[in-house]
């Protein structure tokens, strides 16, 4: 579940005079945050920086939060469904952005290509990410493993 507030008026130390500062705060489904949640959210911001048209909106900030429901920390599922949200929550808040971005995780088993939820084709996969649509240019990253 994800959820954009801004643009807000940015604190003194988050203030950027040329563009919009993009804060993240992930919820971990149980416990307390953790090192994974934080290189998630970097992960994120950087992200989240490149979609949004910040310059649009100078000394402004944008705070994002992810309550995560289920699934793991790092997992690259857990990330494209994070991706999925963080798009959706800024298309619903109408903030401008550089491209509609779909994301979903991806498991290369040999030879083949698996597209799928499932949690067992990750752990036995010779590498696993998340494969990025940006309108018609296809982007792979990848993240944890």
């Amino acid at each position: 579940v994800a959820s954009v507030y801004g643009p807000l008026e940015a604190s003194m130390s988050n203030e950027l005079t040329h563009r919009a500062a993009v804060e993240f705060n992930i919820v971990p489904v149980s416990g307390i945050h953790s090192p994974s949640e934080s290189e998630m959210e970097t992960f994120l911001v950087q992200f989240a920086e490149r979609l949004i048209e910040t310059k649009d909106f100078p000394r402004c900030q944008l705070n994002v939060r992810i309550q995560m429901v289920s699934g793991t920390v790092g997992h690259p599922a857990t990330m494209a469904a994070c991706i999925n949200a963080l798009t959706l929550a800024l298309l619903q808040t109408s903030i401008p952005l550089r491209a509609t971005v779909v994301a979903v995780c991806t498991s290369e088993l040999d030879p083949t290509l698996r597209l799928s939820r499932s949690t067992q084709y990750p752990l036995d996969a010779v590498s696993c990410g998340q494969t990025m649509i940006y309108g018609r240019r296809l982007s792979t990253c990848k993240f944890g493993r």
